[in-house]
């Protein structure tokens, strides 16, 4: 119950950012046009971040995948948004996942579905309607080595764990994979 209220919050926090960040700028997510991902992350950096009510901004902490992105938005209550801004290649979308304890992220003890999370705002919709079926979003919720990669990789493929718990009304449910 207590990672989906986090959850919940850190969803919200970010959607209200986006939504305070539009009004500011006079232009809704689907008009914010980019022609670079630089200035796509300079917009990140400059408008959004400063609407996340952030405790602490870094720009990266070296000793993950994850913490190699930046910029890291640490919030008052120990949880982090974290921007996928580094290699990043889409202009018309703004990556970031959501990490439940920041000391987890500084022990690089990481696991997507369990206390990483990913998030992708696609900036052609306002719309974050889920469009996949709970079978769907069950099956690729699951850990890493039921995916086929082995237990020791370090990929994304629960990356629709965020999408499960929000499909189900923000809770985690019984048949949770984790």
């Amino acid at each position: 119950k207590t990672a989906a209220v986090r959850l919940k919050k850190l969803f919200l926090n970010y959607e209200n950012a986006l939504m305070l960040t539009e009004s500011q700028e006079s232009a809704t997510r689907e008009q914010w046009k980019f022609n670079s991902t630089q200035e796509r992350n300079l917009f990140i950096k400059e408008k959004l971040i400063p609407n996340l009510n952030c405790r602490r901004v870094i720009e990266q902490l070296g000793n993950s995948n994850i913490a190699r992105q930046s910029p890291i938005c640490i919030l008052k209550d120990g949880s982090m948004i974290v921007f996928h801004t580094i290699q990043a290649g889409s202009i018309t979308m703004i990556e970031l996942y959501f990490i439940l304890e920041a000391k987890d992220l500084y022990n690089n003890d990481l696991t997507f579905g369990k206390n990483a999370f990913y998030h992708a705002t696609n900036l052609a919709s306002k719309s974050h309607r889920i469009t996949d079926s709970r079978a769907a979003l069950l099956n690729t919720c699951r850990p890493t080595h039921e995916n086929g990669n082995g237990p020791n990789t370090y990929d994304y493929s629960a990356r629709n764990c965020l999408k499960l718990i929000r499909y189900d009304n923000w809770e985690i449910k019984n048949d949770y994979p984790w």
